[in-house]
């Protein structure tokens, strides 16, 4: 049955009072419904395949950031150093199912205001796999150094 097919029998309630039936619908518009979802599907899955992406690089970066902020508090406590924070760091990683040998860290040692600091960058390179794009995902973190008071 056809949208126009509707058309042919309208509601009893339109007939009271000496209403006239509608007119018969040309049958022009039979099969449109199949065309527009056969012209809006792949923007939908395209859509929902976006957002799976989306979510999978927000959770990248969580774990980057977790592991940054994990490996940077043990190399910061005391009788630790960074090879600790690096252990740490590669841990995270591999508990998350990220390649520990993908990612760099970067190491710094500052002095603010007379205190100490040391802060670790992790940066993880992956790709939009249906784009084929690369990108890096990186965070950065500071914690005071107790190694240096």
């Amino acid at each position: 049955m056809c949208s126009s097919d509707l058309m042919r029998f309208p509601p009893l309630a339109s007939r009271k009072g000496g209403a006239q039936p509608t007119k018969l619908a040309g049958r022009a518009d039979c099969g449109s419904a199949v065309t527009g979802f056969a012209m809006t599907a792949p923007l939908a899955v395209l859509v929902f395949l976006a957002l799976i992406q989306v979510v999978a690089l927000a959770m990248l970066r969580t774990t980057v950031h977790s592991a940054a902020a994990t490996g940077a508090r043990l190399a910061a406590t005391l009788g630790s150093g960074p090879a600790a924070g690096d252990a740490a760091v590669a841990r995270v990683l591999s508990d998350h199912a990220v390649e520990p040998g993908r990612a760099t860290r970067q190491w710094r040692r500052s002095v603010v205001s007379g205190v100490p600091y040391l802060s670790l960058t992790v940066s993880v390179p992956t790709r939009i796999a249906w784009v084929g794009a690369g990108i890096t995902v990186s965070s950065s973190v500071r914690v005071t150094d107790e190694n240096a008071l």
